[in-house]
């Protein structure tokens, strides 16, 4: 059996089985992904629109609570607020992932994020931090940061299997 950090680092697109076989990544590579994403007011809630496999994310706004009873899904449910100019937003009940995600051991379904997003300037940019937290998977909070320019000509684009060489 392969350890797992050697499973991670061999891992190409050519090998990656959710790239070959055309299945969203998991939360944690989701939402750090390099490619660009878009945040627009809804209503009173937020929407994030990522342009890889061109998923669709409401982060609500107006103070609800997380849900206790709800199934598990890929960015499943997000509870924002502004707190000191930062967009912070709570994520819980995500499906398990494993190696598919910058962790390098992947998550359980008891995974709770916290994720930190600030703007800054000079270079406009967007600057997260993500706090990972799962009892099962974690002996210790794991934090990823990640940064994306401003680039406001930068149009997101439709993806789709077909659209990458390999993918089927």
């Amino acid at each position: 059996v392969k350890a797992l950090r050697q499973v991670y680092d061999e891992r190409q697109p050519e090998n990656d089985p959710k790239f070959l076989n055309c299945h969203p990544y998991g939360f944690v590579r989701e939402v750090t992904n390099p490619l660009p994403l878009q945040i627009q007011r809804d209503g009173q809630h937020l929407l994030v629109r990522y342009e890889e496999w061109s998923l669709l994310r409401p982060i609500y706004m107006d103070g609800r609570p997380q849900p206790t009873h709800s199934t598990p899904s890929l960015l499943d449910h997000w509870v924002g607020r502004v707190e000191n100019g930062a967009l912070v937003v709570e994520t819980t009940r995500v499906t398990p992932d494993l190696l598919s995600d910058s962790t390098q051991v992947g998550h359980s379904g008891e995974l709770t994020a916290v994720e930190r997003y600030v703007v800054r300037d000079d270079p406009r940019r967007l600057e997260l931090t993500l706090t990972l937290k799962d009892p099962v998977t974690f002996t210790k909070p794991v934090v990823i940061t990640k940064t994306w320019l401003y680039t406001p000509n930068a149009e997101i684009v439709q993806d789709t299997c077909s659209q990458q060489p390999g993918k089927p």
